[in-house]
């Protein structure tokens, strides 16, 4: 992991545990469908003290959805069919 996520992992880290404030950007849930992300968005969505445990739960949905998405394209489209390329 890079300096520029670790300075992400750690904004995120601090803001959801601050109540009552909105996402620092825009598509800030997209920014931060990262696979890894996932042990810290886990530990966030699991705690009950922390205010923006639904927020960590919905970009954990992203991650799964796009891995599905992603294995349902390589079924539809496997690697033989040239049009898969």
């Amino acid at each position: 992991m890079g300096t520029a996520d670790e300075e992400l992992l750690a904004e995120f880290g601090t803001w959801a545990y601050e109540p009552l404030t909105l996402a620092p950007r825009q598509d800030y849930d997209l920014e931060l469908a990262v696979i890894d992300f996932a042990p810290l968005l886990l530990e966030i969505a699991s705690d009950p003290a922390c205010p923006k445990r639904d927020f960590a739960l919905g970009v954990l949905y992203i991650l799964a959805g796009d891995a599905g998405e992603l294995r349902l394209h390589r079924m539809v489209w496997p690697r033989s069919c040239p049009s898969a390329r």
